[in-house]
């Protein structure tokens, strides 16, 4: 397991355990004592690859050696002016693979948007093989190349990049759980 994925671990577990719930917010939010499911199995790995169909990047492989996926759900209260929703927002696979539809066919439908924006970031969309949704809308790109691991944020046609790599990704999707003093942009690099 890498010491970074268990670091992660710890520490995000750690800054869940008191949540609180933004009432005048929008968007799904962690709830207090969300913690992460258990680590997948080199053979339950193994057989997730091949439901998606091809392999995927060896980062992502070490976050499943490490975990998958929130236990709970989280929640949106709709800024106080709606019913709340609730959904698990990082995906645990095999579970969520069904769920998942949507994101996919978004990637696919605007997938010249998709391939523009990994192209201007420096990526051969031609090495792409496909996606895995991973939290929300963000969905992970596998490429034939498995050191490759960036993290796109999906709107319909809205398509940027979110992180540069998993572990970048992560810094920027997490980082006030990660680091409480600075932050990490999209390309990992640290913002004062």
């Amino acid at each position: 397991m890498s010491i970074f994925w268990e670091e992660l671990k710890r520490s995000t577990e750690r800054a869940w355990e008191h949540a609180k719930v933004n009432s005048n917010s929008w968007g799904y939010q962690i709830v207090a004592g969300t913690r992460w499911n258990p680590r997948l199995s080199g053979d339950e790995i193994a057989q997730l690859q091949h439901r998606f169909g091809f392999a995927f990047p060896s980062d992502y492989i070490q976050m499943l050696r490490t975990f998958n996926g929130f236990d709970r759900v989280c929640i949106d209260v709709q800024g106080g002016e709606g019913p709340s929703r609730h959904r698990r927002s990082f995906y645990k696979y095999p579970d969520d693979l069904l769920s998942q539809t949507r994101l996919l066919e978004d990637l696919e439908t605007h997938r010249k948007v998709v391939n523009a924006v990994l192209e201007e970031e420096g990526f051969d969309s031609a090495d792409v093989v496909g996606f895995v949704p991973i939290y929300g809308h963000r969905a992970l790109v596998a490429f034939t190349d498995p050191t490759l691991s960036p993290v796109l944020s999906v709107v319909g046609s809205d398509v940027i990049i979110y992180g540069h790599n998993l572990q970048s990704y992560f810094r920027h999707e997490f980082d006030k759980e990660l680091r409480p003093t600075e932050s990490v942009d999209a390309r990992g690099d640290k913002r004062r």
